[in-house]
């Protein structure tokens, strides 16, 4: 009935199904490379060793107005001498002089920090010379500047930090100004910024220019001032500065990998840990835990011989 039907009407109904060809050879997918394999060590490079020094350099006034204001260098010497007896036998200071006046020189040389107790006290005997000369601060900040350059140059192993104590009685002679010995001391604590600072001290007469000269320099070098007039001493604990704790950065230029497949054991030693759980596999079957399973629980038998999983516990 049906085919005449179609018939009829002109056309055959023909069930018509597409397939789809090609030649496919089914493979099992190969497994992805291994960058990185566990054996429960911790790979690390040794840290990088150096020497941290604090490197005090004093720079002390002989000019010819002391045989008035510090007759016998008794705050000159004295401050110095008493806080190199508290530093004695601190290994890791160094000790530079400078003095100027008639002759602006290092008094400490070859190299300007030392630890040698034989200079040092040298050093603080030419304090108790005869005094002479003017004020040349810019003389005296030039050789500052020039002993801690030569002094990084010379010893780049050691990672000093430098503290210097600017001692005076007057203004500068030849004459500079405020600004000009701002500049001075910023060039010096700039070599190294938060390594370098210098501190200053006056001794002087009182309400002389000088006093601001002194203020101004040690606001520029970071440090701290101190009026003789006021305090009656020199001493050169309130006028050090510290430096601040450094942060430790991993840089954008570092990749660090850390091992979570290894942890510390019970005893001591590093060993795999699978489930990067914090504890090592080791421990983890000692203790009837499952080393491949994070937050497995043991499972223990009591007296009757039931098993027990403690985490229902």
């Amino acid at each position: 009935m049906t085919m005449s039907i179609c018939r009829k009407l002109g056309f055959i109904v023909v069930p018509f199904f597409t397939l789809a060809c090609g030649d496919i050879n089914l493979m099992k997918p190969t497994d992805p490379p291994v960058n990185a394999k566990s054996d429960g060590n911790f790979c690390i490079s040794p840290p990088e060793t150096k020497n941290r020094l604090t490197k005090i350099m004093f720079v002390m006034d002989k000019s010819g107005s002391n045989s008035s204001t510090d007759p016998g260098a008794v705050l000159r010497a004295g401050g110095v001498e008493n806080f190199y007896n508290d530093h004695l036998n601190d290994e890791y200071i160094k000790w530079g002089m400078i003095q100027f006046g008639q002759v602006t020189d290092f008094v400490i040389t070859d190299p300007y920090f030392t630890q040698d107790e034989t200079a040092v006290r040298s050093a603080i005997s030419v304090l108790r010379s005869s005094d002479g000369g003017s004020t040349p601060y810019s003389d005296a900040l030039a050789k500052t500047e020039l002993a801690i350059r030569d002094d990084i140059d010379t010893f780049p192993e050691e990672d000093a930090y430098y503290m210097v104590f600017f001692i005076s009685d007057g203004r500068p002679e030849p004459y500079i100004s405020v600004d000009q010995a701002k500049t001075l001391v910023q060039s010096i604590v700039n070599i190294k910024p938060g390594k370098i600072f210098l501190s200053s001290a006056y001794y002087g007469t009182n309400g002389t220019s000088a006093q601001e000269y002194l203020r101004e320099m040690a606001i520029a070098g970071g440090g701290k001032y101190a009026d003789l007039n006021l305090t009656g001493e020199l001493d050169f604990e309130a006028l050090i500065v510290r430096p601040t704790n450094e942060p430790w950065q991993i840089k954008n230029t570092t990749l660090m990998v850390y091992n979570t497949n290894a942890s510390t054991c019970l005893d001591g030693s590093i060993g795999v840990d699978s489930d990067s759980d914090g504890m090592c596999d080791v421990d983890e079957l000692e203790y009837g835990l499952n080393p491949q399973l994070r937050n497995s629980f043991p499972t223990i038998t009591d007296e009757k011989g039931k098993t027990i999983n403690l985490k229902g516990y």
